[in-house]
This record gives C-alpha cells, sequence and structure tokens, in this order.
C-alpha cells in the first residue's frame, strides 16, 4: 500500500515537471511570455526528497506494517518457544520481533535510499541528455 501511495506521489511529481519543463521551453522562446507565466518553470520543482503530507501517511503505513510483521513472527514463533522455556515469553518476544523487524526495515529503506539516489541521477542525466540532443 505504501509503495503505491510513494508511486502516485512521484508520479503527480513527474507530471509537474513536465508541464514545468514545457513552461520553460515556450519562455525561453519568447522572453515577453514570462510575466503570464505564474507557475514554475524550472525542473528542479518540485523536489522529490519533499513527499509533503503523503509522506507521514506512507511512514504510518510502513510502520503499521511493521507491526503486523512482528505480530505474525511471534504468532509463529510463540508455540516452540513456549514448550521448550516452560514460561510465557510473548512480551519478551513481541518486543524482541518488534526490534528485529523494525531493524530489517531500516536497513531496507536504507538500500532502497541509496538505489534511488544513484538511479535518479542516470534518469536525470538520460533524460537531460535527450533534451539537449532535440
Amino acid at each position: 500500500m505504501s509503495l503505491s501511495m510513494l508511486e502516485a506521489r512521484l508520479e503527480q511529481y513527474m507530471y509537474a515537471k513536465t508541464v514545468n519543463h514545457l513552461r520553460e521551453y515556450f519562455a525561453d522562446l519568447d522572453s515577453n511570455l514570462l510575466k503570464y507565466l505564474y507557475l514554475p518553470t524550472s525542473v528542479d520543482v518540485p523536489e522529490f526528497k519533499r513527499l509533503g503530507f503523503v509522506g507521514f501517511q506512507i511512514l504510518l503505513v510502513q510502520w503499521i506494517g511493521v507491526f503486523f510483521v512482528a505480530y505474525g513472527v511471534e504468532e509463529i514463533f510463540l508455540p516452540i518457544l513456549s514448550l521448550t522455556l516452560q514460561f510465557d515469553v510473548t512480551v519478551l518476544l513481541r518486543i524482541i520481533a518488534f526490534i528485529v523487524i523494525s531493524f530489517l526495515y531500516f536497513l531496507l529503506c536504507k538500500l532502497s535510499s541509496n538505489f534511488l539516489k544513484r538511479h535518479r541521477t542516470k534518469i536525470h542525466n538520460r533524460a537531460s541528455s535527450r533534451l539537449g540532443e532535440n
């Protein structure tokens, strides 16, 4: 769910950047047109880093997902551990599962962030070279 929310937001940004680029193209053709253009003509607006209110929603959905995965892990391993340890480890297992899955989620976010940074510059360079050729 959070990925579909992120994808929708990034598609909105790509559309806005495309429209801004069209405005920039026509503003470059005729400088008198600038006084009629109220919206930005810069391709740098909006920034991909700022997701606005959607960023909070994505974070909330992701943490709810982490909680459910931790609960599922606890339900899988609870019967095994209660038979071997002979005492109720529900609270301890929930805390450990939540910490481990949160850490894995943090690593996944860090890796995907680095991946997006590398590929964003490749895509930007490729798009700039194509626009420069025309």
